[in-house]
């Protein structure tokens, strides 16, 4: 493909054999999804001539679908896709990732995101959302419902500072039913994380909590675990990159310990987990014996934290562990083979992220065949294109 990822733009020509399919019975459609184009007025006005029958719709989809457009032509087109479903009463799911919208946009798109008492998924990720914005979402829907039946918020990649992240704090205050909250590369400061914390205290029901890479603050650890504690079915939770370090690490493992057994994925990527730190680290989430997914990119655990995350697998900690990323921890050739033979093991691995750490050539082509023996699927094993070998504190010569 020449154009690698240039977007398709769909003219109204095309927007016209697209919806062919859905003319004749559109009260049978109940999902929508737009995205992966890129639609401009006059296709969008297309889709909405058929949108507007489509009256049991229960999901809209518009997320990536005006990149590469002028602004006022994008919004334009978001406009008539929202206002096409204005009376669709029946629209529980809407999702708007991946659009320049900011407070201009939510305006332009009001009318699929107001009078909706029964909203329960609401993305707005990557959308430029600043403190005006977040209002605005919040205020059309609580004044729909209130308290809110949302159960899904993702509003990951914008930029909330402390006055955007209260404004979402409010919002979820009101959303009881709240399940997955996702925040992750938001520029949440310690102010705006408070406030969010004490939002959420408002829920049991959390089931998946994302905030990786925002600046959380030492002061907030609290009442992150109290927000913890109070879960009864907690599945995932993502905390890398947030200055939980030091003594607060211990405090918020400690609490997923004690209330979260049936956790499924733990990320802490960038915490600063030392090689030294890791035989402890492990042992205080030893109960985690449903624990699927395990991320810890960006940290240091050089060769003895991976032969000792090694031995805690192979000794069975982890019985139920399918993937697990060591990406970037300056993990050499003796620590990366321990790791690759642990994970063989499990029944049910499904895939071993180790790139960009310290590995020779001859140790990756014993990689791949510690993998082959084992009969494990080529996609267990992630890339290993770029690892410094020069760095191989194990390296020899011959591998032997």
């Amino acid at each position: 493909d020449e154009g690698g990822d240039r977007r398709e733009m769909v003219s109204g020509q095309m927007a016209s054999e697209f919806v062919e399919t859905i003319r004749d019975e559109p009260e049978n459609f109940k999902s929508v999804k737009l995205s992966g184009k890129s639609l401009g007025a006059e296709a969008a006005g297309v889709f909405a001539e058929v949108f507007k029958k489509c009256s049991n719709l229960k999901t809209v989809d518009l997320s990536d679908c005006i990149a590469g457009r002028q602004e006022d032509d994008a919004h334009d087109a978001l406009e008539i896709l929202a206002d096409s479903v204005e009376n669709h009463t029946l629209i529980e799911n809407v999702w708007l990732n991946d659009n320049a919208l900011g407070d201009n946009g939510i305006r332009r798109v009001r009318h699929l995101l107001q009078n909706r008492p029964n909203l329960q998924e609401l993305g707005l990720a990557n959308t430029g959302m600043q403190r005006p914005a977040v209002q605005l979402v919040k205020e059309m829907v609580l004044n729909a419902s209130n308290p809110s039946k949302l159960r899904v918020i993702e509003m990951h990649k914008n930029l909330l500072t402390t006055e955007g992240t209260k404004e979402l704090a409010e919002l979820v205050s009101h959303s009881p039913k709240l399940e997955v909250l996702t925040i992750r590369q938001s520029r949440v400061t310690e102010e705006g994380a408070e406030a969010l914390f004490k939002g959420l205290l408002s829920t049991t029901s959390l089931k998946e909590l994302d905030f990786r890479y925002n600046n959380i603050g030492d002061t907030t650890i609290e009442l992150l675990a109290a927000v913890i504690a109070q879960q009864t079915d907690l599945q995932a939770i993502r905390i890398g990159g947030t200055n939980i370090r030091g003594k607060l690490f211990p405090r918020i493992n400690g609490v997923i310990t004690a209330t979260a057994s049936q956790l499924k994925e733990y990320a802490v990527s960038d915490t600063s987990i030392s090689g030294d730190e890791t035989g402890d680290f492990l042992h205080r989430i030893s109960a985690l014996k449903n624990l699927e997914i395990l991320n810890m990119e960006e940290n240091t655990l050089r060769t003895g934290g991976a032969k000792t995350l090694a031995a805690f697998i192979a000794n069975g900690t982890f019985p139920k562990l399918k993937v697990l990323n060591v990406k970037d921890n300056m993990i050499s050739s003796a620590g990366a083979l321990e790791i690759s033979k642990a994970v063989c093991k499990l029944r049910g691995f499904e895939r071993l992220e180790m790139d960009f750490n310290y590995l020779s050539e001859w140790v990756i082509a014993e990689i791949e065949k510690i993998f082959a023996d084992a009969k494990m699927p080529d996609s267990c094993l992630g890339e290993l294109d770029f690892n410094d070998p020069e760095m191989d504190e194990d390296d020899v010569d011959d591998g032997g």
